[in-house]
């Protein structure tokens, strides 16, 4: 436990931090803003067939007590992206394109504080990257589509859309599907080589199912990027089914994917947007094609788990809504780390009057140890305690078009699961600024 002077000067280098980004962030957000303004001018020249988006979101986060140390972190996220429609350029039929690139710089908030689940979802290496390469064709227009390339599975599988704006990383992605195989699924920050085949067969249902490379990265070098398939890495098989209903007003989307259909703000990071839903229910799995070590040393085991999550717009009208969510999801004990994980909150848009695009959010999630990995542990005589939770508010506040801050606090109970490690309250600001081509 810090003292108080200590904690005073650990609240003083925070708050420094803080004021230095967010002063650069608007500096660069009010040029951003403008050059979005005039590209969207009437008779702007656009070309055809092409879109481009720029996202830059910076996170300075620190413990204000407990955890491991009281070190302010920042973290930026830079994402450049171009779409194009091949259909508009070259005639192939409802066909897309998209490279995604991104850069990440700053220093680890979870190497400072000693979490497990991740208290910023834009963290990664610090590095430039190729994020996302792929070409979509819907061989049946709104009904059933193919995509191939370097692809983000949580870009489609294992989405709650209202809970995009949480900054913890485990309301984006549950950690008892992350936490697996030789380096996680296909996902933020390390993608690599799959296929995806999914079909509407009414406008509200969707099934999907995705074959990925089992080890995306290089399992040698973790931070490093490698799209090569290992003859040892195996694949990992995705599969979800769900119902999706729109919100009042808003259109049911059939073009693929529809999480990167923009509807009342845009959410550039990771290729994920907030989209405005009535009603989300979907049941996933997934499995690995290759065994893994088993924890009690008894050989190798399968790694496979499923989840089920869900989205319910309670209260709504045209400038407020209130929606809750909640998640749960099982991994195999045996092999992994975790087994279970159960998340959930609520979210309220235009909380206040005049606000309509503001949001506010409380969310908590449990990730829960395996008891193997627990028994290897005690047998190591390195004990770990059951489960990490962490509570998260945040409220979102819309600037402009182009940008917007985030207030946050998170509170861990037991970072990493780890007994030496008090509980700590960490608080940060998150600032987003977007910009698109059309």
């Amino acid at each position: 436990m810090m003292n108080r002077p200590v904690q005073a000067r650990t609240h003083a280098r925070l708050a420094a931090v803080a004021c230095w980004r967010i002063a650069t962030f608007l500096l660069l957000g009010s040029v951003g803003s403008g050059a979005s303004a005039q590209t969207a001018a009437p008779g702007a020249n656009r070309p055809l067939g092409l879109h481009a988006e720029i996202g830059y979101t910076v996170d300075v986060l620190g413990a204000a007590r407990g955890g491991r140390s009281g070190t302010a972190t920042y973290f930026d996220n830079l994402d450049l992206m171009l779409s194009a429609d091949l259909e508009e350029l070259v005639g192939t039929g409802k066909t897309t394109l998209r490279a995604h690139v991104q850069s990440n710089r700053g220093s680890s908030p979870s190497m400072a504080v000693g979490d497990f689940q991740g208290l910023s979802n834009i963290e990664a290496p610090t590095n430039w990257r190729l994020y996302e390469l792929w070409i979509e064709h819907n061989l049946i227009p709104g009904r059933v589509s193919l995509l191939g390339g370097i692809y983000d599975l949580n870009a489609e599988f294992d989405v709650v859309p209202v809970a995009g704006d949480f900054v913890n990383s485990s309301f984006g992605f549950g950690p008892d599907y992350t936490a697996t195989g030789l380096a996680g699924p296909s996902t933020f920050p390390l993608t690599s080589v799959g296929v995806r085949v999914k079909a509407r067969p009414v406008d509200r249902v969707y099934v999907q199912l995705s074959v990925a490379d089992g080890a995306p990265g290089d399992p040698a070098v973790p931070t490093r990027s490698r799209f090569a398939l290992g003859r040892n890495e195996g694949a990992l098989i995705s599969w979800e089914i769900g119902y999706r209903r729109t919100a009042p007003g808003v259109p049911v989307v059939l073009d693929e994917p529809p999480t990167r259909v923009q509807d009342g703000g845009r959410r550039i990071g990771r290729g994920r947007l907030s989209e405005r839903l009535r009603t989300k229910m979907a049941l996933g799995g997934w499995v690995y094609t290759r065994d893994f070590d088993r924890w009690d040393g008894g050989g190798m085991g399968a790694s496979r788990g499923a989840y089920v999550l869900g989205e319910q717009l309670v209260l709504g009208g045209d400038d407020r809504a209130l929606s809750v969510f909640g998640r749960g999801g099982l991994a195999s004990a045996a092999v992994n780390q975790l087994s279970a994980y159960v998340g959930a909150g609520l979210v309220v848009t235009g909380a206040i009057a005049g606000r309509a695009n503001d949001v506010v959010g409380v969310g908590v999630a449990l990730a829960r140890n395996g008891s193997p990995f627990l028994d290897a542990q005690v047998e190591a005589l390195s004990n770990r305690d059951r489960a990490e939770t962490a509570v998260e508010v945040f409220y979102s506040l819309q600037i402009n078009d182009a940008i917007r801050l985030q207030p946050d606090v998170q509170w861990i109970l037991s970072p990493g699961m780890r007994p030496s490690l008090a509980n700590a309250m960490v608080l940060g600001v998150r600032g987003m600024i977007t910009w698109s081509s059309n």
